[in-house]
């Protein structure tokens, strides 16, 4: 769509990528998702392709939504509006409001997500968006988005077009440095080659002619010269002699007619209908970023419009949407539930989703979802429903995925900054700069031995942390020792954090052993003698309860280490 071949020659111009890498660089980096303006239209034409089932556009559509939810993305779809120019490609273009695009609309509000409706063209309202900065990447598959001004464009691969996962990434900048073509080059291309507005273009002028004035600066001048007989004489007079060999070979009979450029095709790429940008500031400050897709009424879309009504249906619904809601609630929201998840240990780096860091997961549909809903109309004592039951029953009891570890690491921030009051971005701080801790040997012996005569949690940990992140507390264990001696704890015996605590660096010539406690502990973690510890004295990895039935996982290492720690919960924040 848009210039003919255009894509072709930015093929050195873009990078190889995928969208979960995209939303975890953007995620780093902004500590916000991704967003991008989607043009609706060219979704409606993929989407009408698919075959199969009942309402396979919108089946198609419902997936690719859920895949946006996955991958920690923001998507505002802008369509078509009235104001659009009435033609394309020498046909007559209607105002599409048909059902589909209703259709469309519902399902994406459903979602959580935003639709959007541009006064004229989807894409020139796109480019707009991302020229304001108020989304970072257009996703689209017409090439006219440069042409509008849009500098950073998303495309699906050709080849994997279907998948959506993996995409190509223009930047105008990118394409400056490589072609020496701005967006003004852009639109001359389009007005000398034919566009979408012009088909013809100008008789006898291939794409290389094309992109040949336009490295000679001819866009420019053409936006912003009154006098189009001088700029159109020089255009014609530079490919006749083939000036600065820009062009190939001369040709000494090329001629420009002398109505070009068609003032009404320039004005369309020029000044496009869009949006004021005080209309679209105002109406995007708005927005509900983090509006929560409504569960319920997707299962019942789904039932009416894709027949999802059988306990196979609903087997689907769960599976298609569990693991996008989770991720959903860790980037999104401010009180996480620990018992949705638990994360093991085990990490990847996987060539498919671009070598970011994942980890494993191990996840629970039924308290994600409220099944409760639609379990009741669906499961029969039936025996011949009997592998679906087991097949229902294992889905709502287990699940496991690979999660990226950035996504996992907010929720963990989140959790302790329940806890403690404190913002995700002042633990991060703290986890990467740690302090030296004053000890006070006599408070904390007196107050270790009275704590565990208590048989109860009387209050919780309120002076564990400094107001000042980074000031030297002094550490109270009376806070921090849970109150039994048991082997097996649970929630209500243990607090949610500890401090980290010292070992001792023995060294043999050149082995160092650090396995043992350091000398100034005794077994009841009793302090002998009193001064500041250095900084490599600490542990520098906090440990994360990880299960849900009250066990706690560690990884402390050495068994004379493990004694020491055995009775002590810690949380990991790394």
């Amino acid at each position: 769509m848009g210039i003919p071949g255009l894509w072709d020659e930015f093929r050195d111009c873009f990078r190889e990528s995928n969208l979960i890498e995209v939303s975890t660089s953007c995620w780093n980096a902004e500590k916000r998702c991704l967003r991008i303006a989607v043009d609706a239209a060219i979704w409606s034409v993929q989407i009408q392709a698919s075959q199969g089932g009942t309402n396979p556009a919108l089946r198609t559509l419902f997936y690719r939504l859920c895949h946006l939810l996955e991958w920690g993305i923001h998507a505002i779809f802008v369509f078509d509006g009235p104001n659009k120019p009435p033609w394309k490609r020498n046909r007559h273009v209607r105002p599409k409001v048909s059902g589909n695009y209703e259709s469309m609309k519902h399902l994406i509000q459903l979602f959580g997500m935003q639709v959007w409706e541009a006064p004229g063209e989807a894409e020139a309202e796109c480019a707009k968006l991302q020229r304001l900065q108020l989304v970072d990447y257009v996703l689209t598959e017409d090439v006219d988005a440069f042409a509008f001004g849009a500098t950073k464009v998303i495309r699906c691969s050709p080849a994997e077009r279907k998948s959506l996962l993996n995409v190509r990434i223009y930047e105008m900048e990118k394409i400056s440095q490589k072609l020496d073509i701005n967006q003004p080059g852009v639109i001359l291309i389009g007005l000398m080659r034919g566009g979408d507005y012009h088909s013809k273009g100008i008789e006898h002028c291939g794409l290389q002619t094309a992109i040949g004035a336009a490295k000679l600066g001819f866009g420019d001048r053409l936006i912003s010269s009154d006098h189009l007989d001088t700029w159109r004489s020089q255009l014609q007079h530079c490919i006749q002699v083939n000036k600065y060999n820009t062009f190939g070979f001369k040709r000494p009979n090329f001629i420009i007619d002398q109505d070009f450029p068609d003032p009404l095709v320039k004005h369309y790429y020029t000044h496009p209908e869009v949006s004021s940008k005080e209309t679209l500031k105002l109406h995007f400050s708005q927005f509900d970023w983090s509006q929560k897709p409504d569960v319920k009424a997707l299962y019942t879309y789904a039932q009416k419009r894709f027949q999802w009504v059988s306990l196979q249906g609903s087997i689907k619904f769960i599976n298609n949407i569990a693991y996008p809601l989770l991720v959903f609630e860790l980037l999104h929201s401010t009180v996480i539930d620990s018992n949705i998840y638990t994360a093991s240990h085990k990490t990847r780096r996987n060539k498919s989703t671009g070598m970011i860091l994942e980890k494993q997961i191990t996840f629970y549909p039924n308290k994600i979802l409220d099944c409760e809903w639609h379990i009741k109309t669906n499961v029969h004592d039936n025996e011949a429903n009997a592998p679906l039951k087991n097949q229902w029953k294992s889905l709502l009891e287990e699940n496991t995925s690979w999660i990226p570890a950035c996504f996992i690491k907010t929720a963990k921030y989140a959790r302790i900054s329940q806890f403690f009051g404190r913002t995700n971005s002042d633990l991060g701080r703290l986890v990467q700069k740690t302090k030296r801790l004053s000890l006070d040997p006599e408070e904390s012996r007196n107050s270790i031995h009275a704590e565990r005569e208590k048989t109860t949690v009387t209050k919780k940990p309120a002076g564990l942390l400094p107001t000042n992140l980074f000031s030297k507390p002094r550490t109270q264990f009376s806070q921090i020792i849970p109150q039994t001696t048991d082997d097996s704890f649970t929630d209500d015996d243990l607090p949610k954090i500890q401090e980290i605590l010292p070992r001792s660096s023995i060294k043999t010539g050149n082995r160092e052993d650090q396995s043992q406690p350091d000398s100034r502990f005794n077994k009841d973690l009793t302090v002998k003698s009193k001064g500041h510890l250095s900084k490599d004295q600490f542990i520098k990895k906090i440990y994360i309860r990880e299960s849900l039935n009250g066990s706690w996982k560690e990884d402390i290492g050495a068994s004379g280490r493990r004694k020491m720690y055995e009775n002590i919960p810690i949380i990991d924040l790394s």
